[in-house]
């Protein structure tokens, strides 16, 4: 019979998924849940966000302001944050990580917003060929 030392480990162990549907372990970049940061490069963006403390602010731009931004290229606007992605794609892609994180902290009491500065990459085996990052 297990001892309860035994069990609690057997627990634990089906809290944590270490398998490849986790995606803190096995990361997929999507149109809708991940965004690359450009700018500010990543040494300023860490001395601002972490040591410094100061939120992370996204523009916000209207449809006839994105209208006007796109038609108008050789116009400088004033950008706290540069993605990989459109003004519009970025809203959308922001809108959906907020509701995300949301739903999990409501639902499931765990917060999974995050931001990652580099990711590390590995594999299953020493013999593989299949990267994960």
């Amino acid at each position: 019979m297990a001892t309860i030392d035994q069990k609690l480990e057997a627990w634990k162990n089906k809290l944590l998924d270490l398998g490849k549907r986790n995606r803190l372990i096995n990361y997929r970049d999507t149109k809708r849940s991940s965004l690359r940061i450009k700018e500010p490069i990543i040494f300023e963006l860490w001395e601002s966000f972490v040591v410094n403390e100061t939120p992370l602010e996204f523009p916000y731009y209207d449809d006839e302001q994105i209208s006007l931004f796109e038609n108008n290229e050789n116009e400088v606007f004033e950008e706290s944050v540069l993605t990989n992605q459109s003004i519009k794609e970025q809203q959308k892609s922001l809108r959906s990580l907020r509701e995300k994180a949301k739903t999990a902290m409501e639902e499931q009491g765990v917060n999974i917003l995050y931001l990652s500065f580099g990711f590390l990459r590995w594999r299953e085996d020493t013999k593989s060929d299949q990267y994960f990052l």
